[in-house]
């Protein structure tokens, strides 16, 4: 036995190491099978940033470091720092305008129309504590009526003239939009909704050379006379050119964002000066979900606050108004037609207008659940695709108008001031 025990050492010390590290691989696959995300390749962290920003990046971007990500979104941003301050030598000129600003975070926002400007109201209502007297978790729950209305106290504005020297020692922000679609939005917003029915609707109604189609409520405006009215009779910080709302030459932001990238950009401006939580788990999803919803509470609150409006809608046709932008902003499926017996049975027997927009809501918001599922980057081509076809019946005088009013914004801020789709030859 001693000959043999000698004689097959080696074999046995072999076979031992062989036993240890099966016994060792079945205590890991244990751990990895009680455990499978542990090991598993997928569980690498993603950063949170990610998780709750809908930044529309490739997979492989989204596996980096949040670091990584930083410099790169640093390098975006100093190369548009770069484009607008190489253009500003040339003599580009314009105004500063309304800024919120926060001190404790030493963060300031140049207010631009139609350019994120509810979302940044909202930001600073929320941290300003300035929430109609609603004890509320989130900037998203205030409502956008409140911030529009102008009743809030708390929230600090300021010109930039009168506060030069505080705000360059801030983190300073401006955002942008490409002008045509900004335009656009407007024609959505205050022509198809009712918002500017009372005022721009019946001045654009009473230059009707046809006194029939003068109306006290214009709603029947087409795209064409909103853009002949807008580009040669009335300009307004809701349309006019950014550069002279807030001029990138005069306010001179750190961070220049622009609406096509609005997610990212806002959520790395917040991220920046310590308030990136306030933004945590607002997705594509969320962003839809809430523009329904707010879009529908504003529209009725807007009645509610302007007698003359309900002259001119039930509260069935508000809604209709309603599914409408919806339809054309991608919100709602465009084949769906509006079901008007539903809306009329729901809420046109209603005098509470506020109680009506919140069935409204609820009615809302299971027609978008029900619709055809748009990833975010579908939705943008779909209003890109309305959009294009309202274009293209312009007259060319009026597009080549835009191009020369908008010039500053092109150059500026890089957009391309005759896109192809728009811009097609003339047959």
């Amino acid at each position: 036995m001693r000959f043999l025990t000698s004689r097959y050492r080696p074999v046995t010390l072999i076979l031992s190491l062989i036993g240890v590290g099966m016994l060792l691989l079945l205590y890991y696959l244990e751990i990895g099978i009680n455990d499978p995300m542990k090991y598993s390749p997928s569980s690498i962290r993603t950063p949170e940033y990610i998780h709750t920003q809908n930044l529309e990046m490739p997979d492989s971007f989204v596996l980096q470091s949040t670091s990584d990500i930083t410099k790169q979104e640093e390098k975006v941003f100093a190369e548009r720092r770069a484009l607008y301050e190489e253009q500003c030598q040339q003599g580009f000129k314009g105004g500063a305008g309304e800024v919120y600003y926060y001190q404790p975070a030493k963060l300031a926002v140049c207010y631009v129309p139609k350019a994120g400007c509810t979302f940044w109201k909202r930001i600073f209502h929320f941290l300003y504590g300035d929430t109609n007297g609603k004890n509320i978790s989130s900037p998203f729950e205030i409502e956008r009526y409140y911030v529009h209305s102008g009743a809030g106290k708390k929230t600090k504005t300021s010109s930039y003239a009168a506060k030069k020297a505080l705000f360059d020692s801030f983190n300073k922000a401006l955002f942008v939009r490409d002008p045509w679609a900004r335009i656009w939005s407007v024609y959505i917003d205050k022509f198809v909704l009712p918002d500017a029915w009372l005022n721009y609707g019946r001045a654009i109604t009473n230059r009707r050379g046809n006194s029939s189609r003068q109306k006290s409520c214009p709603d029947d405006i087409e795209f064409v006379e909103y853009l002949d009215f807008a580009l040669n009779v009335k300009q307004d910080p809701h349309w006019k050119p950014v550069h002279q709302v807030c001029s990138p030459c005069v306010f001179r932001p750190q961070y220049l964002g622009k609406m096509e990238t609005f997610s990212k950009d806002s959520a790395h401006v917040l991220r920046k000066v310590g308030l990136e939580s306030l933004v945590q788990g607002h997705d594509h999803a969320h962003y839809a979900e809430d523009e329904v919803r707010m879009l529908t509470e504003y529209i009725f609150r807007i009645v509610e606050a302007r007698p003359p409006l309900r002259k001119c809608l039930t509260n069935a046709g508000v809604a209709q108004r309603i599914w409408m932008a919806f339809v054309l902003n991608g919100y709602i499926g465009d084949a769906q037609t509006f079901p008007q017996k539903e809306f009329t049975k729901a809420i046109d027997g209603m005098v509470n207008t506020r109680a009506a927009g919140q069935k409204a809501v609820e009615l809302m918001l299971k027609y978008h659940a029900n619709s055809t599922a748009r990833t975010s980057q579908q939705m943008k081509d779909y209003r890109r695709s309305v959009m294009v076809q309202h274009y293209r019946q312009v007259p060319r005088p009026l597009l080549e108008k835009i191009v020369k009013m908008y010039n500053g914004d092109f150059v500026l801020f890089d957009y391309e001031a005759r896109p192809a789709d728009i811009f097609q030859p003339d047959p």
